[in-house]
């Protein structure tokens, strides 16, 4: 008998160290035409042993995936993925640890739109929950995620689903750096935080964002206060605007009249003429030889010919907007970009994890890499097309103008060519041109009947001087999505195009054309 428990204790020992791992996946924060998702996917390990394993997200509909590799996780521990999820609707999660287990996990398919920050204690009720959104989302569904503020994502992205995010005034300041990074790096692209538990009634204004301070939680009072807009970039993802007026998309493909005669040389080659040939030879079994050596000849003609005509030069250029707060050290470049290239790009794109990434197309299958950035090794794009995508990044820098008010002059602190310069002092409007880093140059009244104030510091003056007609027919509009809040606050103190694109620019693959038309604007 006694045999037979140790046995037994044995068995149960080997079973546990070697059990499955655990998975949940839940799901944060989801809106339609929104470049991320917000999923929280949690992974334990119940075996007595270290663990290594792989993550895949697959779509529901589609081929397409995302996988994460090369992760390990100690017996009995629990590791927590906060992950910004691009192009997917409602991921299936399928775990495959380094012992062949499997396991998988869904998440629901709710619409959630706002997000509270706060301990446990302190979350909404149901009901509160419900009636806020039945309010702010037109819908008896419960819109409103709520997390506790000990594991909080540190990439911005994830934040980008929601519409406001509420957080109590305790919680925002225990966060972690990181964590405070993220969330405040969303709203200097656009977003409302909203922090109450608070003694102060005030808002602080942070680049294209708000900071919100109040004494109730709106979900008690079932008010947002203002009405809140998404940010100016999830606009751009939402509405694309004319695809047509994009001054650096490709006209034509090059090869393409070349690659169809070659074609249809090697249909009626391999064809009726060698049909024909060896026919009138009597020798009709040649064809099992000559029609394999004529389909590989052409094979690699057309290849060359593509090769020659079209090359492996990237073709293209993106239109960005940058924000810099000087105040802070803090930026944020939005860019709209356009790809051609005849083949698919060796290599794949490949973005920063904390990059925005959103292709102005409908969703084909891909497959993505997304262990140290996202990597899109496959699908999307397709050759020969132009490819048209957003991306937005925030980043650090110590780079500004150095303005003498006495002089009146301007130092290029920037590590770019300054091409074109608007600055506001006063009621005045003063412009400089060709500035080379590192540069003093005399700022000029705006000239317009030689008097600054005859024309209204806007992005329409700077595009009228500083664009030609095709930039301006597509870069004015975009400008203006970006600053015509802050103008419209008086916040904006200079506006700057800047030759090449700013290293905030992530356009996943380098475009070879070098077409761009960069705008920085610095906010005070």
């Amino acid at each position: 008998m006694k045999r037979f428990i140790y046995i037994l204790i044995l068995f149960l020992f080997a079973g546990a160290a070697f059990a499955a791992l655990e998975v949940e996946s839940k799901m944060i924060g989801r809106q339609e035409n929104v470049p991320c998702i917000f999923l929280r996917l949690t992974v334990r390990n119940p075996s007595s042993q270290k663990l290594g394993f792989d993550v895949t997200l697959k779509d529901s509909y589609t081929n397409s995936s995302i996988l994460i590799r090369n992760q390990e996780i100690s017996p009995l521990k629990e590791q927590v993925f906060n992950l910004a999820v691009p192009l997917m609707k409602s991921p299936l999660a399928e775990v495959v640890d380094s012992e062949g287990g499997k396991t998988f996990a869904a998440s629901s398919w709710d619409f959630k739109i706002f997000l509270n920050i706060c301990d446990i204690s302190n979350f909404a009720t149901e009901k509160q929950a419900t009636d806020f959104s039945t309010i702010y989302y037109k819908t008896s569904a419960n819109a409103v995620s709520q997390l506790e503020p000990d594991i909080l994502p540190d990439n911005w992205l994830c934040y980008t689903p929601f519409l406001s995010v509420f957080i109590r005034e305790d919680a925002y300041n225990s966060l972690e750096p990181p964590e405070k990074e993220a969330i405040l790096q969303w709203v200097d692209a656009g977003g409302c935080l909203i922090v109450y538990g608070s003694d102060q009634n005030r808002e602080v204004n942070r680049m294209l964002g708000t900071i919100r301070y109040q004494s109730a939680s709106p979900l008690e009072l079932n008010d947002l206060g203002k009405k809140i807009a998404w940010s100016p970039w999830l606009d751009q993802s939402k509405t694309r605007g004319s695809m047509k007026d994009f001054p650096y998309q490709v006209k034509k493909s090059a090869g393409k009249y070349g690659g169809f005669i070659l074609t249809t040389a090697f249909l009626i080659m391999a064809g009726p003429l060698n049909y024909s040939f060896w026919k009138k030879r009597k020798r009709i079994r040649m064809i099992l030889i000559t029609l394999p050596v004529i389909s590989i000849s052409f094979c690699v003609i057309i290849i060359l010919y593509f090769i020659a005509s079209q090359g492996f030069a990237k073709k293209g250029g993106s239109v960005s907007v940058t924000i810099l707060d000087e105040n802070t050290d803090t930026g944020v470049t939005f860019s709209r970009n356009c790809l051609f290239s005849g083949l698919y790009p060796l290599g794949g794109f490949r973005f920063d994890r904390t990059t925005g990434f959103y292709p102005f197309i409908q969703t084909k299958d891909f497959s993505i890499d997304f262990t140290k950035f996202l990597h899109l090794k496959s699908g999307i794009f397709t050759p020969s097309v132009n490819f048209h995508y957003l991306t937005a990044m925030p980043f650090k820098t110590r780079e500004r103008f150095v303005y003498d008010p006495e002089e009146k002059t301007i130092t290029n602190g920037l590590e770019q060519n300054v091409e074109g310069l608007l600055w506001k002092e006063g009621g005045q409007i003063l412009v400089a041109r060709d500035i080379a880093p590192g540069q003093k140059k005399k700022l000029e009244p705006f000239p317009q009947n030689g008097s600054a104030s005859a024309v209204p510091f806007s992005h329409e003056s700077f595009s009228s001087e500083f664009l030609s007609e095709s930039e301006a027919k597509f870069g004015a509009s975009f400008l203006s999505n970006f600053i015509s809040a802050p103008l419209k606050d008086n916040r904006v103190k200079y506006i700057a195009r800047i030759k090449d694109n700013p290293p905030s620019i992530q356009t996943g693959i380098k475009i070879s054309a070098k077409k761009n038309t960069a705008f920085l604007a610095g906010l005070e």
